[in-house]
């Protein structure tokens, strides 16, 4: 059985998101985005 786990980790500014992926055969894949809180992107753009 394939299993989906995902987690959020919010640091600071930024967000960490990682999904991992078990498949039936043992192998895991695990990706990983990472989003600046758009909030602050707005605030640098203005200020620029």
């Amino acid at each position: 059985m394939t299993g989906i786990k995902t987690q959020h980790i919010e640091f600071g500014a930024y967000t960490f998101g990682c999904t991992e992926i078990s498949e039936p055969s043992g192998n895991r894949d695990v990706f990983c985005t990472t989003d600046i809180k758009s909030e602050l992107i707005n605030g640098l753009t203005s200020a620029a």
